[in-house]
This record gives structure tokens, C-alpha cells and sequence, in this order.
């Protein structure tokens, strides 16, 4: 084994959620600020959690719910993205698996536990768990110590800057989730471009 673990991100690596948060967001915005903004303006802030994407708007953290009832009747719910449920199926019994994400807890049970996919995670860290989040490496330090593994064992899987940063400042290899929508801008190091799920067990294997 090349790892003894494998930490995900979820929004963009994992879970396919983009248009189901971005559409309720640009009525969020047209809402509160009057103007409108397009999809592709809006997804470089998907890096965050729901209140960062609000402050780094401007909006206030009050519309949060608001949000979030958009996003619940929003007509197509989040997906997980092709060939990622069977990877960590198959990964299950070989090498320890975690999360490390910004996303908020009563979400991570609606994208993930409803998908059935929550127990093969033995330590998830989301964004009420730490003090600091993503681009500081606390998040995955956390999930590192609670799987019991130290961090340059352990190979971190995200689509953004933020998760590139982390991974850097934790010491663990990184592999960028080239399915999500990303950029690569910054990422001047990356350890593994994986271009399809069924490339993290060329990674880990």
C-alpha cells in the first residue's frame, strides 16, 4: 500500500452538489443584493462553508436558512459523482477511509448518511468540528489523529485551492479531483491529477 489512508473532501469530490446550492444562490443574491451574477461567477466561492460563501458575498449569515430552503426545494437533489461509491467500496477493507470537509452537519446527513455511504468513514470532520478550517490543515490533522494514522501516510483527494493548501500545510500527498469543476491556478505541486474516481486505487494501491 502506498497509503494507509485515504481522506476526502465532499462537495466537488464526493458528492456532485454544485447546482443544486449555485441556482438557490443566485437567487440569494439577486434577493439581497440586487444584481445578478452568473453560475460561473459563483463557483470559485464553493470552497467554503454556507456562511463563508455568504460573508465573502457580503450577504448576512441571517439568510442562511433561506438558502437552505431554496436548496431543499431545489428539484434535483445532490448526487454522488459516477464511480466514486464503488472506489470507497472497494477501498473499505484495504486502507482506512475519512472526511475532511467544510460542509456543515445537518447537510453532510442529508448528501452522505442518505446516501448510504456514511459507514464506510471511520473519522469525519466537518465544519462545526474545528476551530479553524481549510485553507489551515487543522481539519485534516484532526481526521489524520482520529483514524489513528500519521498525516504523510495519508493521501487527501479535493477539487479547490483550499484543499491543495491544506494537504501542503498538513504533509499529506494530495490528488486533485479533476472531475469536479476546478482550477488549478496555484496548485504548482500536485501530487496525483486524478482524472476519474477509478484513478484513486492506481494512487493508494
Amino acid at each position: 500500500m502506498n497509503y494507509d489512508a485515504v481522506i476526502y473532501d465532499l462537495d466537488g469530490t464526493v458528492v456532485n452538489t454544485f447546482d443544486m446550492n449555485l441556482y438557490p444562490l443566485m437567487k440569494i443574491v439577486e434577493e439581497e443584493l440586487g444584481i445578478q451574477m452568473t453560475y460561473d461567477e459563483l463557483m470559485h466561492l464553493t470552497c467554503y462553508d454556507g456562511h463563508g460563501v455568504l460573508n465573502a458575498l457580503g450577504i448576512s449569515t441571517d439568510v442562511y436558512p433561506r438558502w437552505v430552503q431554496y436548496v431543499n426545494e431545489y428539484p434535483h437533489p445532490a448526487t454522488l459523482f459516477e464511480g466514486i461509491e464503488s472506489v470507497i467500496r472497494e477501498l473499505d477493507d484495504k486502507v482506512k477511509q475519512g472526511v475532511a470537509s467544510s460542509k456543515r452537519r445537518l447537510q453532510y446527513d442529508i448528501d452522505v448518511v442518505e446516501n448510504g455511504m456514511d459507514g464506510y468513514f471511520k473519522a469525519v470532520v466537518l465544519s462545526g468540528d474545528t476551530e479553524h478550517h481549510k485553507p489551515h490543515p487543522e481539519p485534516l490533522l484532526v481526521c489524520a489523529k482520529m483514524l489513528d494514522i500519521e498525516p504523510k501516510r495519508a493521501l487527501y483527494i479535493g477539487d479547490s485551492i483550499f484543499d491543495y493548501q491544506a494537504a501542503k500545510a498538513a504533509g499529506m500527498a494530495f490528488g486533485l479531483a479533476s472531475w469536479g469543476h476546478i482550477s488549478t491556478e496555484g496548485m504548482d505541486d500536485i501530487d496525483y491529477i486524478l482524472k476519474t474516481p477509478s484513478d484513486i486505487l492506481k494512487a493508494v494501491l
